[in-house]
């Protein structure tokens, strides 16, 4: 009996060392784990990390500009930082729901978790009373492959 015993567990530590030690990645990075850390780093204000995930693409980054002056423009990590501070909707999220538009190109409907674990409510605006329109609680999210890694096109939550 002992014998067996340890004839199975050299044979699974074997399978183990032999089965992790292989040249393939044991987990590819997705589209959703790279939206999802992407917006687990701006809320950790991380903003160095979070723009490596973010498109290199200038019209991406026009409402992300918004809060920073000119001279700031150029460094992606202040333009993170300054356009989370102001909007205070760089806020983790949990994915809903996925629709796979090409091999390359996915959308995301997600919600925003609150620092308190509450679902983010994106409305109204500017003291609006009154206003006929439901709070939003889901939101979509564009993420692309550019290259050999995926990155977010949609920037995060514009809020006045």
């Amino acid at each position: 009996m002992k014998k067996q015993f340890l004839a199975v567990a050299l044979s699974s530590i074997m399978f183990l060392i032999y089965g992790c030690s292989s040249t393939q990645p044991i987990q590819s990075v997705t589209a959703e784990t790279t939206l999802i850390t992407f917006f687990d780093h701006l809320n950790e204000n991380q903003f160095e990390k979070a723009v490596t995930l973010f498109s290199a693409d200038e019209l991406d980054w026009e409402t992300l500009n918004t809060y920073s002056a000119d001279e700031e423009k150029k460094d992606k990590a202040k333009v993170l930082e300054a356009f989370c501070n102001a909007t205070q909707t760089c806020l983790k999220l949990e994915v809903l729901s996925t629709t796979k538009n090409s091999e390359d190109d996915y959308t995301f409907t997600v919600q925003f978790k609150e620092k308190d674990g509450s679902i983010m409510k994106y409305g109204p605006f500017n003291g609006v009373e009154n206003d006929p329109t439901p709070p939003q609680t889901k939101f979509e999210y564009n993420v692309k492959k550019v290259g050999d890694l995926y990155k977010v096109i949609t920037s995060p939550l514009y809020r006045p």
